[in-house]
């Protein structure tokens, strides 16, 4: 069930339904996340949260996966949302948030390599990632300037994927089938 965890983890700085480093290759359980973040030195407050926020995501995303305006619309308030509760953890917390996001994107990156996906196609996903972490935040206050921003990004992204090699485009789908992203 907390295999969501993780990718709510990554949905607050990397777009789910479009980049390929979202997902980590190995999901913990709820009790070794929970355990793994008390460890870490997260307070309390900050994991109820964070476990708020992905039982939301868990049970919401599902039913508008299908169609791409819900999709969208979700996507946006839900990453407007964990990206303010992120914002008011403190910053202890956020240090080690950040080397969640940090470990669990190299994990996606290394899977991505050893499937054979050349370095290139990385390196692009890999920018897209840091247009979105740092563009969205800009946009997120502005429903019109939101929408603009996830139109135009998600067509980028999409037309990159499209320039990406056979081999690299089939590695990117399967990644994206295998944690339930496409």
């Amino acid at each position: 069930m907390f295999r969501q965890f993780t990718i709510f983890l990554a949905i607050t700085a990397f777009f789910l339904a479009i980049t390929a480093f979202t997902a980590p290759t190995n999901y913990p359980t709820e009790e070794q996340l929970k355990a793994e973040l008390t460890s870490a030195g997260v307070t309390q407050g900050s994991i109820d949260g964070l476990m708020s926020l992905t039982n939301r995501f868990a049970t919401g995303y599902p039913l508008v996966q299908s169609n791409k305006e819900a999709t969208d619309k979700f996507i946006s308030e839900y990453t407007t949302d964990a990206n303010n509760f992120i914002k008011a953890m403190s910053p202890e917390d956020q240090k080690i948030y950040n080397a969640h996001l940090k470990k669990y994107e190299e994990q996606s990156k290394a899977e991505l390599k050893a499937a054979g996906m050349t370095q290139a196609s990385i390196d692009g996903l890999d920018a897209f990632t840091k247009r979105f972490v740092s563009g969205f935040p800009l946009v997120q206050s502005n429903k019109e300037a939101t929408d603009k921003f996830l139109a135009e990004y998600t067509t980028d992204v999409q037309n990159f994927v499209k320039a990406m090699s056979p081999e690299d485009q089939t590695i990117y789908n399967n990644y994206l089938k295998k944690y339930g992203l496409a």
